[in-house]
Order: structure tokens, then sequence, then C-alpha cells
């Protein structure tokens, strides 16, 4: 689940790249004239959390893996030996 939040966060802060360098006005509407520094720092602020997201996801993943795969009982028998 967090590997595929990741990826969509990826998605919107390459898309909002796109759009901010081109109309950084659309995106900072606030803003009287914003500049395309603020978008690059949007971006990376955003890219950062999506990396992190996708990080996390897999590590959590793994963990998963990990504990559901049965530990082995395929060992001999112990057999009990009487002592004279």
């Amino acid at each position: 689940m967090l590997i595929i939040a990741g990826i969509n966060v990826l998605i919107l802060s390459g898309l909002f790249l796109i759009v901010g360098m081109i109309k950084p006005a659309w995106l900072l509407f606030w803003m009287d004239k914003p500049s395309r520094l603020a978008i690059v720092l949007l971006v990376s602020l955003l890219a950062m959390v999506g990396v992190t997201l996708f990080g996390e996801g897999g590590r959590q993943k793994q963990l998963e893996i990990a504990t559901s795969v049965p530990k082995s009982t395929d060992s001999a028998p112990v057999i009990p030996v009487k002592q004279p």
C-alpha cells in the first residue's frame, strides 16, 4: 500500500515540476509573483516524501514476507534413550 502511495506522490511531484516550470502562477495562485525556486523546493519536498514512502513500503513488505514463512520442522525426531 505504501509503495503505491510513494509512486503516486512521485508522479504528482513530476507533474508539479512540469506545470510549475511552465506556469508557476497556476500552482502558487495565492502569490502575486511566484518564483520557480518555490516550485523546485515544493517538488523536492514531495520527492523526498515519495521516496521515503516507497522505501518504507518495501521494508514492510520484506518484513511481512519474512514473518509469514513458517520455520522448518523437518528435523530428525528425538528418541529418548534409557540409561542402564
